[in-house]
């Protein structure tokens, strides 16, 4: 009986992470021209500027301000450097950027579950996890070539795994 409510349960987050990847590649292929376009196209010339040789992740370049070097002062290039190599196997397409932060918020909203859950309980935590999926903002961010997504998929990951972490500290009698 157990077994039964266990797979119930994972079909419901299967189907909640389908939904939310439903909303997010709606229409991924779609240019930059939405409401975030100078910070998404920011974020589109630095992958560009990755993609054609400049592969130091610690010296990021726009493409704006002139010839030359156009180092820009922003955060850690996880989504730009993870995109340019993407290009490399796809192509440079605007739907490639956005893919890549479209698996980060699927991925984002798979870690709050388990971070629910470990907190609260199961229940609690496909409500929370399917609250997320259909959330109009959420998804409308989750698709969008930004990093914030990327961040808050990061953090919300690296709190799941300090509760686990504490908890098995607390199992070990150690502590």
């Amino acid at each position: 009986m157990r077994i039964e409510g266990f797979k119930a349960k994972s079909y419901l987050l299967i189907a909640i992470l389908v939904t939310a990847a439903i909303l997010r590649f709606y229409q991924v292929n779609q240019p930059f021209l939405d409401a975030t376009s100078w910070r998404q196209t920011d974020t589109a010339t630095i992958a560009d500027n990755f993609y054609r040789g400049n592969w130091n992740i610690l010296y990021p370049e726009i493409s704006w301000n002139g010839p030359g070097h156009n180092y820009v002062g922003y955060e850690f290039q996880t989504v730009t450097y993870i995109t340019s190599l993407f290009y490399r196997l796809l192509g440079q397409h605007d739907w490639v950027g956005r893919s890549v932060v479209v698996l980060f918020g699927l991925w984002g909203i798979f870690a709050f579950y388990q971070l629910v859950r470990r907190v609260w309980s199961e229940e609690h935590a496909l409500v929370s996890a399917g609250l997320m999926a259909v959330l109009p903002g959420q998804a409308y961010v989750d698709r969008s070539f930004l990093p914030d997504p990327v961040m808050g998929s990061l953090v919300v990951t690296s709190c799941w795994l300090l509760v686990v972490h504490h908890r098995n500290y607390d199992r070990s009698g150690v502590g």
